[in-house]
């Protein structure tokens, strides 16, 4: 597993106030760069987005008191710093994460930009600064709202990310995460369509069944999908119905062109987790483990059996859409 990266939870906002144009914010050049770094060589990184939470555990009585914690080196700038903490636990708040818990940088991106549109209430407020209550000199340029207000409804759009490809740099979270070029998706296309028409074996996640059944409700198995490779699974599978389908818990043939699928660590950055149980509540209902291998045919007259509605598994009852699970 890759090292924790730790953030101050307000820092992150800061990172994408840089990332905006702002040259000056309360991180420092040091930290929205290293912010930067990290999150786009690996948007997988596990981040704790951190909170100094333990600078309130002095009691009260010891406040003023020759407490050895209190004269330990560092605490009392630890101490003053409480309009610090109360960005960092607004972030938090916001986000729906507890201090210093830990999560992927994708995953805390995507909260981000859900739920936090402008520094308003996190890095200035309607009442003015005071020298107890300093702000951000640069916070009301609110450039982090430059970046979640730049005429896009939804940063994740499989079909969006797949169309604009590297186009989609520099705005929303991507000015901090990567995004795949569109000529590697291409490639990945090609070449993957090319594998499936000549592979006696098929391998397929578990939920991708359910992905298949709502296409061929919906009338779309006529044309293949740029971001995917549904319809060139339905199709090898309508041609030879007892070909080998092997069930896989994790990224599969279907996802190799898609805009989210990150290659060489073999996941999905979109629904990593929230895919992964999908593939799990699946294999439940088969009673299959995952690594089983049964005959097409076979395995959609199981689904039938097993699984009355795709909704028992990615319905508004099976999934929040206000978490990450």
């Amino acid at each position: 597993m890759d090292d924790v990266f730790e953030v101050r939870a307000h820092h992150l906002l800061c990172a994408f106030c840089a990332a905006a144009g702002c040259e000056t914010t309360l991180a420092g050049k040091d930290v929205t760069d290293a912010v930067t770094a990290a999150f786009n060589a690996n948007p997988c990184i596990p981040v704790s987005l951190t909170a100094d939470v333990d600078s309130a555990r002095v009691p009260y009585t010891n406040i003023h008191a020759d407490d050895p914690q209190i004269s330990e080196p560092g605490f009392a700038p630890r101490k003053r710093d409480y309009a610090g903490r109360m960005r960092d636990l607004e972030v938090l708040r916001r986000l729906g994460l507890q201090p210093n818990s830990i999560n992927s940088a994708f995953d805390i991106v995507r909260l981000l930009f859900r739920n936090i549109s402008s520094l308003e209430g996190i890095c200035f407020y309607s009442v003015k600064p005071s020298p107890d209550w300093p702000e951000c000199p640069n916070a009301r340029l609110d450039s982090f709202k430059k970046l979640s207000a730049d005429g896009f409804d939804d940063y994740y759009s499989l079909h969006l990310c797949r169309t604009l490809g590297r186009e989609f740099e520099g705005r929303g979270p991507y000015s901090l995460m990567p995004i795949r070029d569109t000529a590697a998706m291409d490639r990945a296309k090609k070449e993957s369509c090319e594998a499936i028409a000549e592979a006696g074996r098929l391998f397929i996640r578990p939920h991708h069944l359910l992905c298949l059944c709502c296409l061929f409700g919906s009338g779309g198995m006529g044309t293949p999908l740029e971001e995917d490779n549904l319809v060139e699974i339905a199709a090898k599978m309508r041609q030879e119905p007892e070909i080998p389908v092997t069930l896989v818990e994790g990224c599969c043939m279907v996802c190799d062109p898609c805009p989210a699928f990150d290659a060489e660590r073999h996941m999905c950055h979109f629904m990593f987790v929230k895919d992964q149980l999908k593939d799990l509540r699946v294999l439940h209902r088969l009673g299959l483990a995952p690594g089983t291998t049964l005959p097409a045919r076979n395995l959609f007259k199981l689904l039938y059996e097993k699984v009355k509605s795709t909704s028992e598994i990615c319905g508004p009852e099976a999934t929040s859409e206000n978490s990450l699970m």
